[in-house]
């Protein structure tokens, strides 16, 4: 029994299936992300389509998203999400506390009876306008992309034997 545990145990690497490569988003040489099969990734190519899937697989200069293959040079940009940041929460609170002071001042001057020239004050609106303005920008951060070019560059690694 022991003898067949035993060789369970050293034929069962050669069943199992390897990781073929990984991409690496890097800039200027400082990795950013590393990509593996099975992750999302959204991307734009060269011929001004955006595809979104999951890498099915990652092969010399290929990147099977989809078990579809683009080659490395065909991606031009590729769009992340930062889900643990905080920006999406933080920049939609601006905006809305933005459009709060603003319609708070209206409701005011609506119930106040005063012409519209007097409804907003000049704190008030420079206040608004600052809020909305750095929470647009804000969750704009949330949505990084990264041209691929100068700054940015693609690079598979391949993790595969070295005679294949």
């Amino acid at each position: 029994m022991l003898k067949i545990i035993l060789l369970i145990a050293l034929l069962s690497p050669l069943l199992a299936k390897t990781q073929n490569g990984i991409l690496i988003l890097k800039k200027r040489n400082k990795y950013i992300h590393i990509f593996r099969p099975g992750e999302e990734l959204d991307m734009e190519t060269v011929y001004k389509q955006r595809f979104k899937g999951t890498i099915t697989a990652i092969r010399h200069d290929s990147v099977f998203l989809d078990a579809q293959p683009w080659q490395v040079k065909e991606i031009t940009a590729i769009h992340r999400v930062r889900l643990w940041s905080g920006l999406l929460l933080l920049g939609s609170a601006l905006m809305i506390t933005g459009g709060g002071i603003l319609a708070l001042e209206t409701t005011f001057g609506l119930t106040q009876g005063e012409p519209i020239s007097q409804w907003y004050s000049n704190s008030g609106l420079l206040a608004a306008g600052s809020l909305l303005v750095s929470g647009y920008f804000i969750r704009k951060a949330y949505y990084p992309m990264y041209r691929i070019g100068r700054k940015f560059r693609l690079q598979v690694l391949d993790l595969g034997q070295s005679g294949h």
